[in-house]
C-alpha cells in the first residue's frame, strides 16, 4: 500500500458526486454526499488497507470494516501448507518444501 493509495481514497470519498444524490434536502446543507457516513471495507489480506485511511484520513472515512482481516498472527504455523505438501502432484510438494526450508533459514 502507498501513500499515494491512501490519499487517493480519501479524496475519493471527498469529493465523489452521483447522480440523484445532488439535492442536499431541506436540513442537509450544501450536498448529500457531504453528510454521508463513509466506512472503508476491504476483505482477505486488506486490513490495514481498511484501517490506515480511517487513521490518516478520519476528517474522510467514519469507520473501518475488514471482513476478513488478521486477528493474529501467528508466524510459526508449519500446518498452512502441508496439505498441499502432502499432495500436491509431481515434484511440487518436494519442491515447497525446499523453498520453505530455504527461507526459513536465511529468516531465522
Amino acid at each position: 500500500m502507498t501513500e499515494r493509495a491512501v490519499a487517493d481514497a480519501a479524496f475519493f470519498a471527498q469529493h465523489a458526486r452521483f447522480p440523484g444524490l445532488e439535492d442536499p434536502g431541506p436540513d442537509r446543507g450544501a450536498h448529500a454526499m457531504d453528510h454521508l457516513r463513509r466506512v472503508v471495507p476491504r476483505g482477505g489480506g486488506g486490513g490495514p488497507f481498511a484501517a490506515i485511511p480511517r487513521k490518516l484520513h478520519p476528517d474522510a472515512f467514519w469507520g473501518a470494516i475488514s471482513s476478513l482481516g488478521v486477528t493474529r498472527a501467528v508466524y510459526d504455523y508449519w500446518e498452512y501448507n502441508e496439505a498441499a505438501r502432502l499432495f500436491a502432484r509431481g515434484d511440487c510438494g518436494p519442491a515447497m518444501a525446499n523453498i520453505t526450508y530455504v527461507v526459513d533459514t536465511a529468516l531465522f
